[in-house]
């Protein structure tokens, strides 16, 4: 069983609660000491765009900062199509 967090945090103007399991508030505020963002502001800022719940935009952007790292750290040659480095087998042209 999961066990949820509630947290009392601003959004805007107005007092809510936000209940997340301890490991998204951990990279959230990892999130926020990097960025420099305050989790005031980020909720804020997904708050005025979110569809579902704002628990759920949250667990979506902590996911989407970490894919989003990911894809940093790779190098552009991966980012490249495969068949680019076939080369031909000169060996088999004799």
């Amino acid at each position: 069983m999961t066990h949820l967090k509630p947290r009392n945090i601003v959004v805007g103007n107005r007092r809510t609660t936000v209940r997340l399991e301890s490991r998204y508030w951990e990279e959230l505020q990892t999130i926020s000491r990097r960025t420099g963002r305050s989790i005031r502001d980020i909720c804020t800022s997904l708050d005025q765009t979110r569809t579902g719940t704002l628990a759920s935009a949250l667990r979506l952007f902590v996911l989407a900062h970490f894919a989003w790292l990911h894809e940093l750290r790779r190098s552009p040659l991966d980012l490249l199509p495969d068949h680019l480095f076939d080369r031909p087998n000169w060996d088999e042209s004799r």
